[in-house]
C-alpha cells in the first residue's frame, strides 16, 4: 500500500464536509463583517421583549420587485448625532440581519444621511425576499430596543427619492396576545393627533401603525403603544419619539 491513500481519503472527507456545510465564511450567507456593515442570516433569536420596534419608516413605498441591486436609506436629523441602523425582516423567514453600520462620511444634519449597499451579497439569495417584507430602524440614543425609543424615520427605497414624506408606518412584535391603543402625541401636548385601537394582536407576528402625516407640521412627535396582554392583564408600554420633515431636501 503505498502512501497517498490516506491523503486521498482525507481529500474526500474534506470536500464532502465543506459540500455538507454550505457556502464559507468568507462568502457565504451567515451574518458576517462585509463593507461598511455587518449583514446575513442569523441564528433564530430569543423573544425576550413584551413589545419591540421592529420598523420606523416613512410611508413612501418603493414597488421594485423582485428585489432591486442597490438599496438605500436616507433619514433626517436636526443635529449631527450617533446613528444606529438596523435592516431585518417584519415576519422571520430567513433570520435577515443587518446592522453596524459604519457611514462613509459622518451623520450630519439635514436630510443629507444615507447608507446604501447591494443586494447581491445577500438579499438576492434568499428566495422571493422584497422589500416589503423588511424593516429598517434608525435608533439615535442607542442600538439597542428599549423601553422609550428615539428614531429617526427611514426613507427606504431603491432609485426614486421621494420630495415629500407624507406618512409613517411603524411595525411592532408583541410576545403574546394582546389589546393595543396607538396614539400620536405633537410635542408636549396631551390630546393626540391620531388614536388608533387594535382589539386583539396576535403574539409573535408583526403589526403596524400607520400615520397619515400630510397635513401635519414640522416638529417633534411621540408614538405611545399602551394596552395589556390577554392571558395576564400584564400592563404593555412603549413610546417612539421622532421628528417629522416632511421636506426633503
Amino acid at each position: 500500500m503505498n502512501g497517498r491513500g490516506p491523503w486521498l481519503a482525507l481529500a474526500g472527507l474534506l470536500a464532502l464536509h465543506t459540500s455538507i456545510a454550505g457556502p464559507s465564511q468568507s462568502g457565504g450567507l451567515e451574518y458576517q463583517k462585509r463593507a461598511g456593515r455587518y449583514e446575513g442570516i442569523k441564528p433564530k433569536p430569543v423573544a425576550g421583549y413584551d413589545i419591540e420596534l421592529l420598523s420606523a419608516r416613512a410611508d413612501a413605498p418603493d414597488t421594485s420587485d423582485p428585489m432591486p441591486d442597490r438599496l438605500r436609506i436616507r433619514f433626517y436629523l436636526g443635529s449631527p448625532s450617533d446613528a444606529f441602523i438596523c435592516v431585518r425582516e417584519l415576519d422571520y423567514r430567513y433570520y435577515y440581519w443587518l446592522d453596524q453600520v459604519q457611514p462613509v462620511v459622518p451623520w450630519t444634519s439635514g436630510f443629507h444621511n444615507v447608507f446604501e449597499w447591494p443586494s447581491s451579497d445577500v438579499l438576492k439569495q434568499l428566495a422571493s425576499l422584497r422589500m416589503d417584507d423588511l424593516g429598517v430602524t434608525v435608533r439615535l440614543d442607542r442600538p439597542e430596543p428599549a423601553a422609550i425609543e428615539h428614531v429617526a424615520p427611514a426613507i427606504f427605497y431603491s432609485s426614486t427619492l421621494p420630495a415629500r414624506v407624507n406618512g409613517y408606518l411603524f411595525s411592532f412584535r408583541l410576545n403574546g396576545s394582546a389589546h393595543i391603543t396607538a396614539s400620536i402625541f405633537s410635542a408636549d401636548k396631551t390630546e393626540p393627533v391620531f388614536r388608533e385601537v387594535f382589539p386583539r394582536k396576535a403574539g409573535g407576528a408583526p403589526f403596524t401603525v400607520r400615520w397619515d402625516a400630510s397635513a401635519a407640521p414640522a416638529g417633534s412627535y411621540r408614538l405611545v403603544i399602551g394596552g395589556w396582554f390577554s392571558d395576564t392583564n400584564q400592563a404593555i408600554s412603549q413610546t417612539v419619539t421622532f421628528f417629522h420633515q416632511p421636506v426633503v431636501q
